[in-house]
C-alpha cells in the first residue's frame, strides 16, 4: 500500500494556489462599516468581527442571551479569518476605535495586545475567577502580568481511536508514545483500514499536524535566544516519523488533500484505527446519525516520544478570546459583554446548544455537555497545559515558510533535515527584521 507513486510536485502547486488566493482575499477586504444604532437603547451598538462557521455560530448564539441580560446591543460581522486579522490590525494601528471588541487569537497576541486595554481592574471589580478557565489558556493572552483578553472558544489537537479495533488487537489502552503509535498503526493497517490518520493538506493543516508531533517529540518553536528551533533533532525526528508512516501506506495517500472535514469522514467510514484531530470535530464525528461507528470512537491525550521526557504530548491550542479596544468609546460596555460571554452560564449554553469548545473547566464535567459530547472529560485532560504557536507579529509569514518547506519534504524532494534547516534560516531572517 505504498504511497511513493502518489507523491508529486502537484501537492506543492496546490499549496501555492491556496496561498495566492488567501493573499488576494486579504487584499480585497473592505474597511469596517460605521456602527448602527441599537433599537433597545438608541445608542451605538458595539461592533466586533468574528470568523464564520462554528466559531461565528457559537458566539452569535451566546450573544443572544448576553444582549437580553445586559441590554447592550452588539453587531457581529462575519469575515474570513485573514480578513478579521487584517481589519483589526488596521483599526488598532490607526486608533480609529471603530471596533469595540477585538477578537484575539492566541497567535495574534503580539499584534493585538499592545493596543488593547488591560482587563485586570475590571476582572477584580467584577469578581471574575480567572482560575475557572482551562489551565494555561488565560496565560496565552497575558503580557507582563496584564490580561488583555478572556477566552471565548478553545480547541486543540487530541488523539482519537477505535476502541473495538484496539481491543481486537489485544490493546486495552490507547498508545502513550509515538513509538507505540507507529508500531500499532503498522499492525492495524489492513485492507481498507489505515492504522493512522493525520491531515497533511497543503496549508495550515499540515503545519498544525507536524507541530503537534514536533511538540510531542520535545520540540520548541523558539530557542532561549529567540531564534527559530525548527531544525532541532526533535523537529527532524517528528517530520521523519510522519513521512515514514506516509510512505509505508500506514497513513492514506489522500492525507495530503485532507482537511478536518476529511478526517472526520474517514473515521466515520472506518478508514482509520487512530487519528490526531482537532477537538472540535470529535462531537460531530461520533454523531450516530452520521455513522454507526461513532460509539466506538474514544478520545485521549496526545502521546509523547520516549526520549522527550514528557508525560503526555502537549495539545497545540487554538483559542479565540475577546479584548477591549483601547481606542474605543464604549469600553465599559465592551467589558460587560466579554464578562458575560465568558461566564460559566453562557459558556455552558454555547457548548450544549451550539457545539462551542468551552473555556471554563467545570463545563467538561457537566452532565448536559457530556450527553452531547461523551469525550468531554478526555478532551479537558488533553487540552490542559496545551501550548500555542509563538504569538509573534510576523508569525503568519513564518508559518507560510514552514508550510512550504514541510510540503517539499513530504513529497520527497528534500530530506526532513534539509527542509527544516531551510525553514529555520528563512524564519530567522524574518525574526531579524
Amino acid at each position: 500500500m505504498s504511497n511513493a507513486k502518489y507523491r508529486s510536485r502537484h501537492a506543492i502547486s496546490i499549496w501555492f494556489c491556496m496561498l495566492m488566493c488567501t493573499a488576494f482575499l486579504a487584499a480585497c477586504a473592505v474597511a469596517p462599516q460605521a456602527p448602527v444604532a441599537s433599537e433597545d437603547t438608541g445608542s451605538a451598538a458595539l461592533r466586533v468581527l468574528v470568523p464564520p462557521g462554528g466559531t461565528g455560530r457559537a458566539i452569535s448564539g451566546g450573544l443572544e442571551t448576553v444582549q437580553e441580560d445586559t441590554g447592550i446591543a452588539v453587531n457581529i460581522e462575519d469575515l474570513p479569518i485573514p480578513d478579521v486579522r487584517q481589519q483589526q490590525v488596521l483599526d488598532l494601528s490607526s486608533g480609529s476605535g471603530n471596533l469595540d471588541i477585538i477578537t484575539n487569537l492566541n497567535q495574534w497576541v503580539g499584534e493585538m495586545n499592545p493596543r488593547l486595554s488591560p482587563l485586570n481592574e475590571w476582572i477584580e471589580e467584577s469578581g471574575v475567577a480567572v482560575d475557572q478557565f482551562i489551565p494555561g489558556i488565560v496565560d496565552l493572552f497575558t503580557t507582563d502580568g496584564q490580561i488583555y483578553s478572556l477566552p471565548v472558544r478553545v480547541g486543540g489537537r487530541v488523539l482519537v481511536y477505535r476502541k473495538d479495533v484496539l481491543a481486537a488487537a489485544g490493546y486495552e489502552r490507547p498508545p502513550a508514545t509515538y513509538e507505540e503509535i507507529a508500531q500499532l498503526a503498522r499492525e492495524l493497517t489492513t485492507g481498507e483500514q489505515y492504522g493512522f490518520l493525520i491531515n497533511l493538506g497543503q496549508d495550515a493543516h499540515m503545519l498544525d499536524s507536524w507541530s503537534t508531533v514536533f511538540l510531542g517529540f520535545g520540540g520548541q518553536f523558539l530557542k532561549e535566544d529567540g531564534t527559530a528551533g525548527f531544525n532541532s533533532q526533535a523537529g527532524a525526528d517528528a517530520l521523519q516519523w510522519v513521512i515514514d508512516l506516509y510512505n509505508e501506506g500506514v497513513i492514506p495517500a489522500d492525507a495530503i488533500e485532507m482537511d478536518d472535514g476529511g478526517m472526520q469522514a474517514a473515521m466515520q467510514q472506518g478508514r482509520g484505527a487512530m487519528a490526531i484531530i482537532f477537538s472540535g470535530w470529535y462531537a460531530p464525528m461520533i454523531n450516530p446519525e452520521a455513522s454507526e461507528l461513532g460509539e466506538q470512537i474514544a478520545v485521549a491525550s496526545l502521546p509523547a516520544s520516549v526520549g522527550s521526557g514528557l508525560e503526555k504530548g502537549p495539545s497545540l491550542l487554538s483559542v479565540w478570546a475577546w479584548g477591549v479596544n483601547a481606542s474605543g468609546d464604549n469600553q465599559d460596555d465592551a467589558w460587560e459583554v466579554i464578562r458575560y460571554i465568558t461566564s460559566p452560564e453562557i459558556q455552558e449554553k454555547m457548548a450544549v446548544s451550539f457545539g462551542n469548545g468551552p473555556t471554563v473547566s467545570a463545563i467538561y464535567n457537566d452532565e448536559d455537555f457530556i450527553a452531547a459530547n461523551p469525550g468531554a472529560p478526555g478532551i479537558l485532560e488533553a487540552l490542559s497545559g496545551g501550548v500555542s504557536q509563538p504569538p509573534l507579529q510576523n508569525w503568519a509569514t513564518i508559518a507560510e515558510i514552514l508550510t512550504e518547506e514541510l510540503a517539499i519534504a513530504i513529497v520527497g524532494d528534500v530530506t526532513p533535515q534539509e527542509a527544516l534547516d531551510r525553514a529555520t534560516e528563512r524564519a530567522n531572517a524574518e525574526l531579524a527584521k
